[in-house]
């Protein structure tokens, strides 16, 4: 997954089409850099989840780091003609499992390290974690 370093700054110092000018020079570079079998999709509003199938994390890493320099790189005309730059940090997971949710825990996990960094953590598929009782049409037990 790839989130956008200070995303909301961005919008309120420079304008939503800056921002929006900031998410399609990402996604293109994205684009020129990854493989033809590589998916890419807009998670949110300013993260991107990423899949390299057959890509080991230590790949994963280096490919992300690669387009992480480049796109920071990259200057942006903010409002007054303002340039400005942007960066995003990464989160990879390598796995068979959920792999959305092991990636935004990756994602999670990078932001406490700060803002322009790749983070490959070891990933397994999260443990199942049951319903609370009210959702799966189950009793509560007593005394909760």
């Amino acid at each position: 997954m790839l989130d956008l370093d200070h995303f909301k700054a961005i919008n309120d110092t420079h304008g939503h089409a800056a921002g929006d000018s900031v998410i399609r020079a990402l996604a293109n570079l994205l684009r020129q850099r990854l493989r033809r079998i590589d998916s890419l999709g807009r998670y949110g509003g300013e993260e991107f989840v990423v899949v390299l199938p057959e890509c080991p994390a230590a790949e994963a890493a280096r490919i992300f780091d690669e387009i992480r320099e480049r796109f920071a790189e990259l200057t942006f005309n903010g409002s007054g003609d303002r340039p400005f730059r942007v960066t995003f940090s990464a989160g990879i997971c390598e796995t068979e499992g959920d792999a959305a949710a092991s990636a935004y825990s990756s994602v999670r996990t990078r932001r406490c390290t700060g803002p322009s960094t790749t983070a490959a953590i070891g990933c397994a598929s999260p443990p199942h974690r049951p319903r609370p009782a009210a959702e799966a049409n189950v009793p509560a037990p007593p005394g909760l």
